[in-house]
């Protein structure tokens, strides 16, 4: 998918001013940390409403594969058709970009187990990476742009 680079490309041209001031503030090493478990618990819990809600009203969702889901309505159904076929989220940041005061652009690995066990053999799971743009009005970090890839199932033994 190439719409995620340029997203991230037209966000850093939005805010070239600023970035050229050098004002840049860093982000707390927390910040990305604690919204990236607010969306881990809220899809263990199966809570699509609560993960539906850290979105943007007009935010894309780009699953691989799939057609892209914008608004409150579609992602909220898009997840929760996830969080009835996987269990266990483990999302870890691997990079946090900031662009500006306003957005910020998150890289990290994700994993997820498959609640339907595999009629042979050990369970699979889904491993991939993703890459979320964050978008911040008034203290207040949403998700803008949602996209990850992914590998085929990895045949995995689960505990």
């Amino acid at each position: 998918m190439k719409l995620a680079p340029a997203v991230a490309l037209v966000l850093t041209l939005a805010e070239i001013s600023t970035a050229a001031s050098g004002d840049l503030p860093a982000l707390p090493t927390a910040r990305p940390e604690k919204l990236r478990e607010q969306w881990q618990r809220a899809f263990a819990a199966g809570d699509s409403g609560a993960l539906a809600g850290m979105y943007w009203p007009d935010a894309d969702l780009l699953p691989p594969g799939g057609e892209k889901k914008t608004g409150a309505a579609d992602i909220k159904k898009f997840w929760e058709e996830q969080t009835a076929k996987f269990a266990k989220p483990t999302v870890g940041t691997s990079k946090v970009v900031v662009v500006s005061p306003n957005f910020m652009v998150e890289t990290g690995l994700l994993n997820f187990e498959h609640k339907t066990p595999a009629a042979t053999g050990p369970r699979k799971a889904f491993i991939g990476h993703y890459v979320v743009v964050w978008r911040r009005i008034k203290n207040n970090w949403k998700i803008a742009v949602d996209t990850w890839n992914s590998s085929e199932f990895t045949q995995a033994t689960l505990p």
